[in-house]
């Protein structure tokens, strides 16, 4: 099967964002990492319309939906690219839509700049005074939160996540709560729980849209429910 992958593009930070289409003829349980790979390995790249065109410009890191580096938006939803299997996506077309995530400021192509997620987990508190309690690590909750990539697929779609916005986003109330959990001062832990709680719980609208697209299946609610 032929399918065409529709890539938003942007030569630059400044620049204007164009659409260009490529053909691809995927192999059994190809995903969209694999079709951006592929592409990219042509020698020239030309697209549908048989116009020469730059490479693509993506992140990619594990390739085991672990690292979170290749979210995207495919299809009109946020998730890992290594993860979008393409016989999943052209069930009804056989195109595929690809974009870079809105949220972020966009550096090329399908590269943004995650940094504000860094900020917002700042923002939250979420770091330890000390060397981690050991004796909390083993804490059920936190091997669940620990499995957050910060990849920003939460940030894209939750309707309360502004880059400039007051709330810090459900990545950051799972990194506080992670550091409140192995913190062993505990006006410190308070003091994080306090902070997630006045920026990220009283702000949540409980639209949980996050939950339905977090590549590493975290439920929020629980974090809600913790702080």
């Amino acid at each position: 099967m032929n399918v065409i992958i529709q890539i938003l593009r942007r030569d630059g930070r400044d620049q204007e964002p164009y659409r260009q289409s490529f053909e691809i003829h995927p192999p059994l349980a190809a995903t969209v990492s694999w079709a951006l790979g592929e592409l990219n390995a042509r020698l020239p790249l030309v697209d549908v319309d048989g116009k020469a065109a730059r490479h693509i410009a993506w992140n990619c890191g594990c390739r085991q939906k672990t690292c979170g580096v290749c979210a995207m938006v495919i299809n009109g939803r946020p998730m890992p690219a290594c993860s979008a299997f393409i016989e999943d996506l052209t069930v009804r077309k056989n195109t595929v839509s690809v974009e870079p995530l809105s949220k972020f400021p966009v550096v090329r192509d399908l590269v943004v700049d995650t940094t504000i997620l860094e900020e917002k987990m700042l923002e939250a508190g979420a770091f330890l005074s000390g060397a981690p309690g050991i004796e909390r690590t083993r804490d059920g909750r936190l091997m669940e939160i620990s499995r957050c990539m910060l990849c920003g697929c939460c940030f894209e779609v939750c309707p309360n996540c502004l880059p400039n916005g007051p709330f810090i986003g459900p990545a950051a109330m799972h990194g506080a709560l992670r550091a409140a959990l192995q913190e062993q001062a505990a006006s410190h832990r308070k003091r994080i729980l306090r902070n997630a709680r006045e920026k990220g719980g009283w702000l949540c609208s409980r639209a949980l849209s996050c939950q339905a697209v977090c590549p590493a299946g975290i439920p929020v609610t629980g974090t809600l429910a913790s702080l």
